[in-house]
């Protein structure tokens, strides 16, 4: 499924939420200055579709997608400023998890690119941190199911 129609809606509740007529999606961020929510094909292997989340409240990103249906499966990318001794290390070339995802498809694939090696800078620069074929997805299919059905929300 492509998703062709994206609207502002709300920053509440936090998590990707079902309505039962489409999915509210928002992620906290004080300091992004960019978000993109990737879609992915069912098996979560291939990204099928990127979206620019252009509506931001009180440091909340945000956009309601009236197409999305329950077990699609996502993920966020971030850019922002990379700046580790400030706290910072944004990086676009990795995908992120909600925080409040009730639901992780996929397995982590450990490898050298995960961990600085021996000698190696302990924040190294995002080009050398691992990409989506080391990272998780998050899976709509029991949070979006439950929501507003008095499931554990």
């Amino acid at each position: 499924m492509r998703i062709t129609t994206l609207r502002p809606e709300s920053p509440f509740p936090r998590w990707a939420a079902w309505d039962g007529e489409g999915v509210n999606f928002s992620l906290f961020s004080e300091h992004a200055e960019r978000v993109e929510l990737c879609l992915f094909n069912v098996s979560g292997k291939r990204e099928v579709q990127r979206i620019e989340v252009r509506e931001q409240t009180d440091q909340i990103w945000h956009c309601y997608l009236p197409e999305a249906r329950p077990g699609l499966l996502y993920g966020y990318r971030v850019h922002g400023p990379y700046d580790p001794e400030r706290g910072h290390r944004f990086n676009p070339n990795k995908l992120l998890i909600e925080p409040y995802a009730k639901d992780i498809v996929g397995g982590l694939v450990w490898g050298d690119t995960l961990s600085p090696a021996p000698g190696a800078p302990a924040f190294p620069p995002p080009q050398l941190l691992p990409g989506p074929g080391h990272s998780r997805r998050c899976g709509e299919g029991h949070p979006l199911a439950q929501a507003g059905w008095g499931g554990d929300e």
